[in-house]
């Protein structure tokens, strides 16, 4: 039994040349099914033939699908920035409790024991949260696999006092863009909605229930989408975890290059011993 998979057939960028053409195919379609305009008379105003038609369509297709996939792109930075000023104001409210809890305590005039117990527990949680004493697991991981990394495959020895691990990890351990911008078919599927709504703006006759509601159900998944990976990516240990996972990648392509036997011409060495 003959079995084909594409993926290892294909690299994986030629995926990401074809993917403009899903949203962009989809919005001439609709277009054009709607009856609001006619490509027939389009072509012959144009005088363009038959295949020269059909080239035009897909160059358009494609410039189309690659500018929605572009929108989809602006929408996960807009995601992202919106996450860390969420982060950054949340942090402000919990030093500015913090700051609250400390102020009680330093009053003269004491507070009851179980309000003074409560309060003490909540303002050790925030320090936790706010500046915590030890590192995460990840962390500790992360830098163990780095530093296992530059020793067998660059020969470098970290300092044993200050070995700097900020830099090595933006360095080493760079998430895979699956992790970055998430899947790009889910890109290409919230781009697809985004057509058939934009579609549906200029062709009145595509504004059915059944269309509307499969347009909107792309982008509404697409956005979980984004979130989601937007929500990873200022994630600090989910940050470490996937970085994690690529520096292991990388030491065992070192170790199976380094292990690979050498290809030795007998005859050669024969001749050179004669």
């Amino acid at each position: 039994m003959i079995q084909l998979d594409l993926t290892k057939a294909l690299h994986p960028r030629t995926f990401g040349y074809f993917a403009p053409l899903m949203p962009g195919l989809f919005f001439e379609i609709s277009i054009l099914l709607s009856g609001s305009y006619s490509f027939r008379k389009l072509a012959d105003q144009a005088q363009l033939g038959y295949y020269t038609s059909l080239v035009v369509v897909l160059i358009l297709a494609f410039i189309l699908g690659n500018g929605f996939l572009l929108l989809v792109r602006l929408i996960q930075l807009t995601i992202g920035l919106s996450c860390r000023c969420a982060a950054f104001a949340w942090k402000k409210v919990l030093s500015g409790l913090l700051r609250l809890i400390r102020y009680l305590f330093s009053r003269p005039r004491r507070l009851p024991v179980r309000v003074a117990m409560r309060l003490q527990q909540l303002g050790r949680s925030l320090e936790d949260q706010l500046s915590p004493s030890e590192p995460s697991q990840y962390t500790i991981a992360l830098a163990d696999a780095t530093t296992v990394l530059l020793k067998e495959r660059y020969g470098i020895e970290l300092h044993p006092v200050k070995p700097n691990w900020g830099a090595w990890f933006d360095v080493f351990g760079i998430p895979p863009k699956e992790y970055q911008r998430g899947s790009l078919m889910v890109m290409a599927s919230e781009a697809t909605g985004w057509c058939g709504v934009i579609a549906a703006r200029i062709a009145p006759a595509l504004r059915s229930r059944y269309y509307l509601s499969f347009s909107v159900f792309l982008v509404l998944y697409g956005l979980l989408s984004d979130w989601s990976v937007a929500r990873g990516r200022n994630d600090p240990d989910f940050l470490n975890f996937i970085r994690l996972r690529a520096v292991l990648k990388e030491i065992r392509e070192a170790r199976n290059t380094s292990q690979k036997p050498t290809n030795v011409n007998i005859a050669e060495n024969e001749d050179d011993l004669g």
